[in-house]
This record gives C-alpha cells, structure tokens and sequence, in this order.
C-alpha cells in the first residue's frame, strides 16, 4: 500500500494538483486473532493531508 500511495502523490504532483488535493486513507479492521469475531469492527483508522483535520487519537485495546 506504501508503494501505491506513493504513486498515487507522485501522479498528483506531476499533474500540479497536489496541493490543492486532499487524500484520505483509512484501513480495514481486520480480524481478530483466532479469526472468529469482529470486535475491534468499531474502530478504523484515518490519515489524511487535509490541515482542517485536528489531530486526536483514540487508542483503545
């Protein structure tokens, strides 16, 4: 995934619209060990280049 995200940024840059581009990418939960249930299901993470996100972060084991 690093490697076509990295694409990704490097298209928009050629292109001159990386700047004005925000990009968004969150990830699956997977599943729990064992492969039996969903119970972290409520908690999927966010990056994000947009500077109107503020920064909060939310671990829960």
């Amino acid at each position: 995934m690093d490697e076509w995200l990295g694409r990704i940024v490097a298209k928009l840059k050629d292109l001159g619209i990386y700047e004005c581009t925000r990009i968004y990418v969150t990830s699956d939960h997977g599943m729990d060990e064992g492969k039996t249930s969903h119970a972290m299901a409520p908690y999927v993470s966010l990056a994000t280049n947009d500077p109107g996100i503020k920064a909060r972060s939310d671990q829960r084991t």
